[in-house]
């Protein structure tokens, strides 16, 4: 036979878990509920990371993948490994390779940096626009890409070099700063 302090303790333990079970908050609700935004007030390593950019309407207009990408909390910068970004504007794909990418707190500007190549394909007749550079700055909200560092410009048989640039992605117009040099070929 048990003692009765032994039965007593039971019995109270019980009713613990009973009220417990009562009062604890419905987990069903929060499992199917995607996570709206990252905590950037976190330290955080996110690997085999893929964003989602959707314009006012709710139309996806970009993409950017990444085995790494990183958040510092005390600085509010985002680092990126090996960024792959794509981004559809009008009639142009748009497509940004480089090697790192440095994302700044407000998520408004992205320095590509290492082997940056942009890459502009026209939906309408497969036309091609190729921009190598060492360092590139995107402005999200404008759509503007641009540098002091030292690029190239290939569009078919047609070569541009130049030392740093501005590219307007939303109508595929650039502007050429400075030691301009143009390689035109007949095709």
């Amino acid at each position: 036979m048990m003692p009765r302090r032994t039965g007593r303790g039971i019995v109270i333990l019980s009713g613990l878990v009973v009220i417990s079970f009562w009062l604890r908050p419905d987990q069903e609700d929060n499992r199917n509920q995607s996570i709206v935004g990252l905590d950037t007030q976190l330290n955080y390593a996110l690997h085999d990371f893929q964003a989602l950019y959707y314009d006012l309407d709710g139309r996806l207009v970009g993409r950017m993948e990444s085995p790494l990408l990183t958040n510092d909390a005390e600085t509010g910068m985002g680092w990126v490994e090996k960024p792959l970004f794509r981004m559809v504007h009008q009639e142009n794909l748009w497509t940004i390779l480089s090697e790192s990418a440095t994302v700044t707190p407000d998520r408004q500007h992205v320095t590509f940096e290492g082997e940056v190549r942009l890459i502009a394909v026209s939906r309408e007749n497969g036309r091609r626009m190729r921009v190598d550079s060492s360092e590139v700055t995107f402005d999200i909200d404008p759509r503007v890409a641009h540098s002091e560092a030292a690029v190239v410009i290939r569009e078919a048989t047609n070569t541009l070099k130049a030392r740093g640039f501005s590219l307007d992605m939303t109508n595929s117009s650039f502007t050429l700063n400075r030691e301009v040099q143009g390689l035109y070929g007949v095709q």
